[in-house]
């Protein structure tokens, strides 16, 4: 009988648990619907085409965007990228409904009236998602198209260049490999990383690039001090 009680006791507490969660789930779940406003779409030229590399942001000078609307995002804004769309994600209250927001793109102005009811009149979650197109009025700078390919192109040479680092590629690998001395397949793994290196290379590595003490690169790798004297010898 006892036992039985504390079973009703424990699912009783587990329900109770269960709905104040959902409950909790539910009204966060609003809070944020509450504050959460997105305009998006794409920056056009003079001819319709995408305009790629270009920043669409808020213009809270005075006199421009409703004070309020810019208290909490002055600093939002959005950069188009190769497809030439932008996506601002904007914190609002259903009070801000018919206030006037002003989006600017390479010095141009654009209003927007922030309207959460929608043509029904009733606030839904679908009125805070607004599709809206900025075409500029005039010429967008060549290299705001370029820009996009440009820093993606800079990007994929420095990783190439550190992955060839890393791997001690070309230019990267030891002298002895570079000048001919010595050919990669005579070359030994380091025993911290997946290097490869001469042997007499190996406790400068070990030192400068795993920050080890010399004495315990030399013990790791099985080198006396006779025999680092004469890898230095054969390295002047």
């Amino acid at each position: 009988m006892i036992m039985k009680q504390i079973l009703r006791t424990i699912g009783g507490l587990i329900l109770v648990a269960l709905f104040l969660l959902s409950s909790t789930t539910s009204v966060q779940a609003e809070h944020e619907w509450d504050h959460r406003y997105t305009i998006s779409g794409k920056v056009l030229d003079l001819d319709g085409d995408a305009v790629r590399g270009v920043k669409v942001e808020i213009d809270c000078s005075p006199g421009k965007s409703d004070e309020s609307l810019c208290s909490l995002n002055k600093e939002r804004g959005s950069s188009t990228g190769l497809s030439g769309i932008y996506e601002l994600v904007l914190h609002f209250h259903s009070s801000d409904h018919g206030k006037t927001l002003i989006l600017t793109v390479e010095g141009e102005e654009f209003n927007h009236t922030i309207d959460l009811e929608g043509g029904d009149g009733k606030m839904a979650e679908e009125d805070r998602y607004v599709t809206m197109d900025l075409r500029l009025s005039s010429e967008v700078p060549v290299w705001s198209y370029y820009m996009p390919f440009i820093v993606m192109t800079i990007l994929i040479i420095f990783t190439i260049l550190f992955i060839m680092k890393k791997k001690e590629i070309w230019m990267f690998a030891p002298k002895a490999v570079q000048t001919g001395a010595v050919e990669r397949t005579d070359l030994v793994n380091c025993p911290k990383c997946d290097a490869k290196l001469r042997s007499d290379n190996m406790v400068r590595h070990l030192t400068s690039k795993h920050w080890m003490k010399e004495n315990e690169a030399k013990a790791l790798v099985g080198l006396s001090d006779e025999e680092e004297a004469n890898t230095m010898v054969l390295r002047l």
